[in-house]
């Protein structure tokens, strides 16, 4: 994931999407 690297809210692949949903979500 290069979010937390480049500090923009960019999903470079499916887990990271899924790992954000279950983060917005809990």
């Amino acid at each position: 994931s290069s979010l937390e690297g480049a500090g923009v809210p960019v999903v470079d692949s499916l887990g990271e999407a899924v790992a954000l949903a279950e983060t917005f979500a809990a």
